[in-house]
């Protein structure tokens, strides 16, 4: 796994909360899930080489950021090092993280990975299929049949046919009166989506040029031929409270929910995603940025956004608009709705829901079951270590037999 197998600070602090009891599960089943024995002592031999193996890391990465040999180049090579082997953070990592990292380094203890965390989902979540929440069609499906407010699908395109499973909401392909979003239903970072806008003579500007409803059905399903199945949208408006702040895009929360053994659903991280001036999708991938959401009041923090491969604070201000101190609306029927639907798919241990603000009030737009932890941690400054995230992780395992 991307951390050392051998966390050092266990050997010397002798902790053993939560955080402790997950990475040595996941240490120990890297080790043993390898096919043969010379793996597992190659991989044994990586943790112990570890100390030497960071210092070559901290080198390659610290180059990018500052003067070879200057001061700061020595020092960040010095702070990188001590996190990848005290704390076993990689020093991939710690520039994500080197703002709170600079002034406390036993932050890194409480920073989880996007490689550790797939890890955990994988050894939770392992006899579970992850096509009713990354498939966007069976994902609209499984809300529609239980009630869960979520985007409709007005055409669903697959090997060249089109199919209406919300036709009560759009007519038929004669009768689109709307601006529409086509999209691929396993796409993902907002790849693949292309806005169609509705002019007032009734036809859809596309890369085709201006087309009917009708014959914009068929160039939905023309794309199938060799991208697959898609599906066909209406554009959504974000609340009139955070329209400013991304006017082209659909701003989409995406809130982090856990839910232990028992039952007992925790959201306990949020962060809303911002698109660019122009941009039709509101991805980090694609340019955009975000600011954390505190969970308990709904109110957002400080604007982050990805420039040379670090999540960098960028004040306030997003797009020339005040966003830190924005109360979310609706915020309190946000938590409700993630919570909600995670009884729903209650197989999976943790899931990232992207839900949409609409004056009417927040409907889902997608959900994953591998969500990014990165920016959710850099933004809120508060690592999942000082969640409840390791609690309902250790609690999964055990009840997996970890």
């Amino acid at each position: 796994m991307e951390r050392s197998p051998f966390p050092l600070y266990l050997y010397f602090k002798r902790r053993r909360d939560s955080i402790d009891q997950v990475r040595w599960v996941l240490s120990r089943e890297a080790i043993l899930q390898e096919a043969s024995t010379m793996r597992r002592v190659a991989k044994v031999l990586f943790g112990l080489a570890w100390p030497f193996i960071a210092l070559m890391r901290c080198v390659e990465e610290a180059r990018s950021h500052g003067r070879v040999f200057s001061v700061f180049f020595l020092r960040l090579v010095r702070e990188q090092w001590l996190a990848a082997v005290w704390y076993s953070l990689p020093p991939s990592e710690y520039m994500k993280y080197y703002d709170d990292l600079v002034n406390n380094r036993a932050y890194a203890r409480f920073v989880a990975t996007n490689q550790e965390k797939a890890y955990l989902v994988n050894a939770i979540n392992s006899n579970v299929g992850r096509k009713k929440l990354l498939d966007k069609f069976e994902f609209f499906l499984v809300c529609k049949h239980n009630g869960i407010p979520s985007i409709p699908i007005f055409v669903h395109a697959i090997n060249g046919e089109a199919y209406w499973p919300s036709s009560d909401l759009c007519g038929s392909s004669d009768s689109l009166a709307y601006d529409v979003v086509c999209k691929p239903c396993e796409g993902q970072k907002g790849e693949g989506i292309i806005l169609c806008s509705r002019k007032e003579d009734g036809r859809f500007e596309t890369e085709e040029g201006l087309l009917t409803s009708r014959q914009l059905i068929e160039y939905v399903k023309r794309k199938t031929i060799d991208k697959g199945r898609h599906i066909v949208q209406p554009r959504l408006i974000n609340h009139e409270a955070i329209r400013s702040f991304s006017p082209t895009c659909l701003c989409t929360i995406r809130v982090l929910t856990g839910m232990d053994s028992t039952g007992k659903t925790v959201p306990f991280q949020a962060f809303l995603r911002l698109g660019l001036k122009d941009s039709i999708v509101d991805n980090v991938n694609a340019g955009g940025g975000g600011a954390s959401v505190d969970v308990e009041s709904g109110v957002l923090g400080g604007v982050v956004s990805t420039r040379n491969q670090r999540l960098r604070s960028s004040g306030e201000l997003w797009n020339g608009q005040v966003v830190k101190g924005t109360v979310v609306p609706f915020w309190r029927e946000v938590l409700d709705l993630c919570v909600d639907a995670h009884s729903v798919f209650s197989e999976y241990a943790f899931i990232g829901w992207d839900v949409a603000i609409l004056d009417e009030g927040p409907v889902l737009v997608e959900a994953n079951d591998h969500p990014a932890v990165d920016l959710l941690q850099s933004a809120s400054g508060k690592p999942f270590g000082l969640t409840s995230y390791y609690e309902i992780a250790n609690d999964r395992l055990s009840m997996n037999g970890g």
